[in-house]
């Protein structure tokens, strides 16, 4: 490593600790694994039901690395919930080897 690498490294480590002590660390989300229940494909926009039951609202903005038309009833996906006007919704979801919990 030459110098210059050294230095950047040294000078986010520093970055990072300061962060630390100012307690600025970032946070992320949560994630949670669901199941797709309901599509709406010609309006653009489904519901999925969490594991507790309840149902969140969904739209074809909210999809990461799929498509609406690659989606189906009953597949399970990974998602954040969100706080919108209209209630909690699902935002990022995406779909994958996400299991549901029995």
């Amino acid at each position: 490593m030459n110098r210059d690498n050294h230095e950047d490294v040294a000078k986010r480590q520093l970055d990072d600790y300061s962060r630390r002590l100012r307690r600025e660390t970032k946070t992320h989300e949560a994630e949670y694994i669901g199941e797709v229940v309901r599509l709406f494909p010609e309006e653009g926009y489904g519901f999925i039901r969490r594991a507790d039951g309840d149902e969140l609202y969904f739209n074809s903005d909210n999809l990461v690395n799929t498509t609406f038309a690659q989606l189906n009833e009953g597949v399970a996906v990974k998602f954040i919930e969100d706080m919108a006007a209209e209630g909690p919704q699902a935002k990022r979801v995406s779909v994958g080897r996400h299991h549901l919990p029995e």
